[in-house]
């Protein structure tokens, strides 16, 4: 749909997202194997989130010699708490609908 792939509020309701990739992937009489990475915790704990994809992918505990970020940017002006509650209002449904898959 338009709002999941153009608007980019849409491409953030990862929860839409997910049932897309949950239903492409499903094999009948089979678990679903997917592991879901927290942006969070690639930037803030990278290594051991890393480290835990290849546990997922059972490959062996080869680490790169750096890390790089890559689009990395800052935002200019801040965000004001009116449009901060208005987001939280917004994403909160599907939020909650993450913890569900």
């Amino acid at each position: 749909s338009k709002l999941g792939t153009l608007m980019p509020i849409g491409r953030s309701l990862y929860a839409i997202q997910l049932r897309h990739w949950i239903n492409a992937y499903k094999v009948k009489n089979q678990p679903l194997r997917l592991l879901v990475i927290n942006s969070d915790d690639m930037k803030e704990r990278t290594e051991s989130t890393y480290l835990k994809v290849l546990d997922f992918l059972k490959l062996p505990h080869e680490l790169p010699k750096t890390f790089v970020e890559h689009h990395k940017h800052a935002y200019i002006v801040p965000m004001s708490a009116t449009v901060r509650a208005l987001l939280e209002r917004v994403f909160e449904p599907y939020n909650r609908q993450l913890g569900d898959l």
